[in-house]
């Protein structure tokens, strides 16, 4: 989960090639897509990690489940 804008956002999709993780966070009302450049296999916790170095994103944090 991550901390963003005041709110809760969850990862909703999540799909990856062979250049670039994708997907959507969700809170209650709005949605926002993501695209991760890397050809490496990474961890949930490591999708999270890089969403966060994401520029659009760059005030979000991560939040402990």
């Amino acid at each position: 989960m991550l901390n963003f804008n005041g709110s809760t956002w969850h990862i909703n999709s999540l799909g990856k090639n062979e250049a670039f993780y994708y997907g959507t966070i969700t809170n209650e009302i709005d949605t926002l897509d993501f695209q991760i450049n890397t050809t490496e296999t990474l961890t949930l916790d490591q999708v999270y990690q890089k969403i966060l170095e994401l520029p659009e994103f760059s005030s979000a944090t991560l939040i402990s489940s």
